[in-house]
């Protein structure tokens, strides 16, 4: 396999329309990727989580967000349900979720919000100062949170061999790699709430 790096979402999503790239390792099932996308079961959870600068303490939530500003990935499901659910919240758009946890360190957002695991990823090797997880986000339903493969429509074969060696990875094997990679838990200002698994 080769793996590319460095892209922007929609350089990934240009190129994948191009058949320039084959997989999606970890997508987002949408109406409008339906359409062009085969995709595998759901492999694992990974929710949205609200960003915002350790100073604020107006925001509690999306729902006091309006007039304020959100740091917003152009083409990610996040920012497509934000401009569907939340229409009066101002987007700035970014290149990539590094920028936009940036743009609410220095203040030039008043928000970030991207999934949990991107998240505290990025906050841990980046050492970003001055932001807090504020909890997971009531964006998405539960079952826009789900991670899957995703391939050309046209090459079912290939969804079908990924969706294969999905099924032969065990609970436990799942298990692991889910505890490496994807936090359990979000910490809000004052406790921490216990995120499924699957």
């Amino acid at each position: 396999l080769d793996f590319l790096t460095g892209l922007t979402w929609s350089e990934i999503m240009d190129r994948f329309r191009a058949g320039e790239i084959d997989i999606l390792p970890a997508v987002y099932e949408t109406e409008e990727r339906r359409s062009f996308t085969a995709f595998t079961d759901t492999y694992a959870v990974n929710p949205s989580v609200l960003v915002i600068n350790k100073t604020r303490t107006d925001i509690t939530d999306l729902d006091n967000m309006v007039g304020k500003t959100i740091a917003a990935i152009a083409g990610y499901a996040g920012t497509l349900a934000i401009e569907k659910r939340y229409p009066e919240i101002i987007l700035l758009p970014v290149k990539g979720p590094l920028e936009g946890l940036k743009a609410v360190s220095f203040g030039t957002a008043d928000g970030f919000v991207d999934t949990l695991g991107t998240v505290t990823w990025l906050m841990e090797v980046n050492f970003i100062p001055d932001i807090k997880i504020l909890g997971e986000s009531p964006l998405k339903k539960h079952e826009e949170n789900l991670l899957r493969m995703g391939v050309a429509k046209d090459r079912i074969l290939l969804a079908g061999i990924l969706q294969k060696a999905l099924d032969a990875v065990t609970r436990e094997e799942k298990q692991t790699i889910r505890k490496r990679w994807l936090p359990l838990t979000t910490k809000g200002p004052e406790e921490s709430a216990p995120l499924p698994l699957s």
